[in-house]
């Protein structure tokens, strides 16, 4: 299969998944209590929701990236090593805990911020890194600052959507795009 209709079906089998999902998860939160109440400061929705899209994103992402993780979808073997993406699954594992820990317990920003530091630290320290950014026509090789410049990426990234998560579907539209 070519790598464009690869990675369509991965995007496919992980939309399926959390459309499939997403209305046990909402229940499994109003049960249990888990529910964001709007505060007409940040949080914008008009009515109590339910906590829980991270699941949702975190199983469908997981599902759609096996098939590429374990070869299925071609007749190569995995093109990512092992240790990737045992890393991955960790890093991403971690920052689904800390983000279900946050939505129940209400972590402060700097418990937040050292776990997403330990979860970036976990992807850069698998091998990903930028070594080229490219603007306007014009190539900047990173060379040495490639980790660092990856690190800082990926946890302002993180921050970024848990930031824009005020109000009910923002962060997950915008995860779309």
């Amino acid at each position: 299969m070519t790598p464009p209709l690869t990675v369509l079906l991965c995007w496919l089998i992980a939309a399926i998944v959390a459309i499939i999902v997403t209305r046990p998860v909402c229940i499994g939160a109003l049960r249990a209590g888990l529910l964001d109440k709007p505060d007409h400061g940040r949080k914008l929705h008009s009515a109590p929701v339910a906590y829980g899209g991270g699941v949702v994103i975190y199983l469908g992402m997981i599902t759609g990236m096996l098939p590429i993780f374990f070869g299925i979808l071609t007749s190569d073997v995995s093109p990512f090593p092992g240790h990737f993406v045992n890393f991955f699954l960790l890093s991403t594992a971690f920052i689904l805990g800390l983000g279900l820990l946050d939505d129940w317990k209400g972590l402060q920003g700097r418990i937040k911020l050292s776990g997403q530091v330990i979860a970036c630290g976990l992807i850069v320290y698998a091998g990903v890194s930028i070594f080229q950014v490219s603007f306007w026509g014009f190539s900047v090789d990173l060379g040495v600052l490639s980790f660092p410049v990856t690190f800082i990426w990926l946890l302002a990234i993180t921050n970024a959507f848990n930031l824009i998560d005020g109000a009910d579907g923002v962060a997950s539209s915008v995860a779309i795009v």
